[in-house]
């Protein structure tokens, strides 16, 4: 079976079995390798887009329910997202899908045990921080560390803290003066 025909497949049977009330006009679900993820909703478009279609169902089928799960509530991993997720993994026990609800259950642990957002103080600090270790480093690579360092993409970091390249460009100045004062 082609990549596309599965995914749609797929798309089709878990709209159907785990969110059977989701008026799900106008979203579609989309192959997209270029998205750098498993999978990604984007609510703007309406369009669930994965990253890749894995030969196994369970592995299709969390991807996206996990994505859908985001459709439906706000957006991002918090408890509407985590209660949305088990409703899901109830409904895979009731239907014998075990190592689906398992699995499901797994991403709503690994969320809950993941460390609070950083405040914006944080991440402007750490910026600060990798600046004062190395300033001649560019800012694509430290803006990729820092993003790793609190678990985001470079593109999620930007998006949420918006003052990034201010704060690098900023510390690279005042280390700048604070070494030529030394001279």
């Amino acid at each position: 079976m082609k990549t596309e025909n599965r995914l749609q497949e797929a798309f089709q049977y878990v709209c159907k079995t785990f969110f059977p009330r989701w008026k799900a006009q106008g979203w579609t679900a989309k192959l997209d390798l270029s998205i750098g993820a498993f999978g990604y909703c984007d609510s703007e478009s309406k369009r669930i887009k994965v990253g890749g279609v894995p030969p196994q169902d369970d592995i299709l089928h969390q991807i996206l329910i996990e994505e859908i799960c985001h459709a439906v509530t706000t957006g991002a991993h918090g408890e509407q997202w985590q209660t949305r997720m088990e409703k899901a993994a109830q409904k895979a026990q009731e239907i014998g899908r075990e190592d689906l609800a398992q699995m499901l259950r797994g991403r709503i642990k690994s969320e809950r045990n993941r460390p609070p957002l950083p405040k914006a103080a944080d991440v402007y600090a750490k910026i600060r921080e990798v600046v004062r270790e190395n300033p001649a480093v560019a800012y694509e690579y430290r803006i990729n560390w820092v993003a790793n360092f609190f678990r985001f993409s470079k593109e999620g970091l930007e998006k949420q803290f918006k003052l990034c390249r201010q704060a690098y460009e900023k510390a690279v100045k005042d280390y700048s003066e604070i070494c030529n004062n030394r001279n």
